[in-house]
């Protein structure tokens, strides 16, 4: 198990550092980088509204969507 989490985490740093590297050298800064900012944000803020349904709590998810992603989008 622990093998797998150290092969697993050694390619996802490999593949931000190469993703960051690409992103210096691209033409349009953040080309590359803000699109995983985005999808990540999303992730993140579907998790935390299940973890805030979990223990009883129900917010709009649009409002909880949007106030997460306008700061990545900005």
């Amino acid at each position: 198990m622990l093998r797998w989490r150290l092969i697993s985490g050694s390619v996802m740093v490999t593949l931000l550092v190469a993703l960051c590297w690409l992103d210096a050298r691209a033409d349009r800064p953040g080309i590359f980088l803000a699109p995983l900012a985005v999808v990540l944000c999303v992730l993140a803020t579907g998790e935390m509204l299940r973890m805030i349904r979990a223990g009883g709590g129900y917010p709009l998810a649009w409002v909880v969507y949007v106030a997460t992603l306008l700061p990545v989008l900005a």
